[in-house]
């Protein structure tokens, strides 16, 4: 099996449907879905955390689609974020996303955070997250202030809505775009 046959296997076709066979994939750049990084920072944030923080809650993401408020063609609207993120009891949090960036470079967002409800029921909330992100480099360094060597400073609110343990939010990506996301928690 060559090497673009493999890309093929474990990445996704950009610029067209998944569902797609790939006829033409000779004419189309892929991505893998997981490099070794992203496998190595997955399984420590899935399996050691669980032994020091196992009666905390605990929320699993994904993303579903983003939406760019300045779209150009080399944009990338399914970044493939997967987060996990550990709660306390008083909404403050941490985490840790791992996504393709806007250029299709993977990324890693480091951070801390803090959520309030916005109703009684506890079904509608607001939450800012604040870390450092990792991935924005080369030609597209400058796209994030403040970045020095890939990494900068960024501050992500949110408006979220949650059913029993699936929440789903939308995320504003500072004046760039916006994230929609679904999840699941558990635990305490």
């Amino acid at each position: 099996m060559s090497l673009r046959s493999a890309r093929n296997i474990i990445g996704i076709p950009l610029g067209c449907d998944p569902a797609i066979p790939m006829l033409f994939s000779h004419h189309v750049r892929t991505v893998p879905f997981f490099g070794l990084g992203h496998a190595i920072a997955l399984l420590a944030i899935l399996c050691l955390p669980c032994m020091v923080f196992a009666d905390d809650q605990w929320r699993i993401q994904g993303s579903l689609h983003t939406t760019h408020f300045d779209p150009q063609p080399d944009h990338n609207n399914l970044n493939r974020l997967l987060s996990m993120e550990n709660w306390r009891d008083d909404n403050w949090h941490g985490g840790l996303a791992l996504f393709d960036n806007s250029y299709y470079q993977p990324s890693q967002y480091l951070y801390v955070g803090y959520s309030r409800d916005l109703d009684a029921a506890g079904r509608f909330y607001w939450r800012v997250t604040g870390g450092l992100v990792h991935g924005y480099k080369g030609e597209y360094e400058d796209k994030l202030p403040l970045n020095a060597n890939g990494i900068a400073p960024i501050i992500i609110p949110s408006l979220g809505i949650r059913a029993g343990s699936v929440f789903g939010e939308v995320q504003l990506l500072g004046l760039a775009g916006a994230m929609l996301t679904l999840g699941y928690s558990w635990g305490d």
